[in-house]
């Protein structure tokens, strides 16, 4: 029940999310173009691949963490029924093969200030001013 459910939410807002993702990107771009600078547009999309959306990404970050890691960071925030759900979730949502050269990994295994120092270098990469 609780499959046929999601499919039913997904069937729902991925349509919606997806004329809104477009939306944004075509007015990014008509920026991009009148002003002469470089816009980027974050997609925050955690079935980013499942979707159909990765080919209308130039960059793909994805967030990692080893399993042990990520399994004691939610055992104190989340009871043992909702930690099984989850990773019943996970391991089918697990992301397909994303392509070589467009994919970019963040480690998360770290504290905080870590995992934001990575973010800030890929953000710097591509927020700097093309050469003219």
């Amino acid at each position: 029940a609780h499959r046929a459910a999601l499919a039913d939410l997904e069937a729902i807002i991925h349509p919606r999310v997806h004329r809104r993702i477009e939306q944004t990107l075509a007015v990014a771009s008509a920026a991009e173009t009148d002003e002469g600078e470089r816009k980027v547009v974050v997609l925050d999309v955690p079935l980013l691949a499942r979707a159909g959306w990765v080919e209308r990404c130039d960059l793909v970050v994805v967030l990692g963490c080893p399993d042990d890691i990520r399994r004691n960071r939610i055992v104190n925030r989340f009871p043992p029924a909702q930690i099984a759900a989850r990773e019943a979730a996970w391991d089918r949502h697990q992301p397909q093969a994303l392509p070589p050269g467009k994919t970019r990994t963040v480690d998360t295994s770290g504290d905080p200030a870590y995992t934001r120092s990575q973010i800030d270098r890929i953000w710097h990469e591509l927020s700097r001013r093309p050469p003219a």
